[in-house]
């Protein structure tokens, strides 16, 4: 079950960062964007089947608190940033992308562009899409020499991502 985590969030149920572990599809040498850092739960399953792992964080305590988690347990190959994931960085080269994988931890109405251009050729972005139905889409976003192949997963239950770095917390 999902559980409530600091600055009115909560968590990624266990079950489904399996499901998205096994869509995700990594490889030993494959570098991952989060979206969403949360806890730092997701990035400590995930860094242990991947090279290296940017995750970010709207909140300032759950970044810290998500980085100070990683750390206790000797996990070095995350970088938890406290940044607006939806919105295009400055400096692309600052955070080591393009990447491998795309994670985005929240629902939207459609994935911002940037984020496509943030993708390595052959990469695989998922995202939750909003649905009218109330139940968010997973959609896996695969990208080849002639675009993106979309495929729907099926439906899961998101809070939706909220742009802007947080006021306070």
């Amino acid at each position: 079950r999902s559980f409530p985590i600091d600055c009115g969030q909560m968590s990624t149920q266990p079950s489904l960062i399996g499901k998205v572990a096994d869509f995700l599809q990594m490889k030993p040498d494959h570098s991952l964007l989060e979206i969403g850092s949360g806890s730092g739960y997701q990035c400590a399953v995930l860094s242990k089947i991947c090279d290296r792992i940017v995750s970010l964080e709207r909140y300032r305590t759950l970044a810290d608190l998500a980085r100070e988690r990683l750390r206790s347990c000797k996990i070095n190959n995350v970088d938890v940033i406290h940044a607006d994931g939806l919105v295009a960085p400055v400096d692309e080269e600052d955070d080591g992308g393009p990447f491998d994988r795309i994670i985005l931890n929240g629902a939207l109405d459609r994935v911002p562009g940037f984020l496509f251009d943030r993708l390595a050729p052959g990469g695989r972005l998922l995202a939750p899409i909003k649905h009218e139905s109330g139940i968010c889409r997973l959609i896996q976003y695969d990208k080849g020499g002639r675009g993106l192949d979309e495929t729907d997963l099926g439906g899961f239950r998101y809070l939706s991502l909220t742009p802007g770095i947080a006021a306070k917390l």
